[in-house]
């Protein structure tokens, strides 16, 4: 299973925030007005690309189960 979804987003001119970790205080999402370090991590995982991608392969593994493709062993 594979599972990707980005996150739409520009480099800042400066760090903002001090929430996240590696780039989020440069990470900047226009739709949200703010750098991913100036969000609370609640919100930072709605958005972030790994969050999303871990929600996709979540669901994916969940129909893989339940068609029973789950491999033994």
């Amino acid at each position: 299973l594979e599972a990707r979804d980005p996150t739409e987003g520009r480099i800042a001119h400066r760090p903002a925030g001090d929430n996240g970790c590696g780039y989020d205080p440069l990470f900047y999402v226009a739709e949200l007005g703010c750098t991913t370090a100036q969000l609370p991590p609640d919100r930072t995982n709605a958005v972030s690309h790994r969050g999303k991608a871990v929600r996709h392969f979540a669901g994916l593994l969940r129909e893989c189960l339940a068609r029973g493709n789950g491999q033994e062993g």
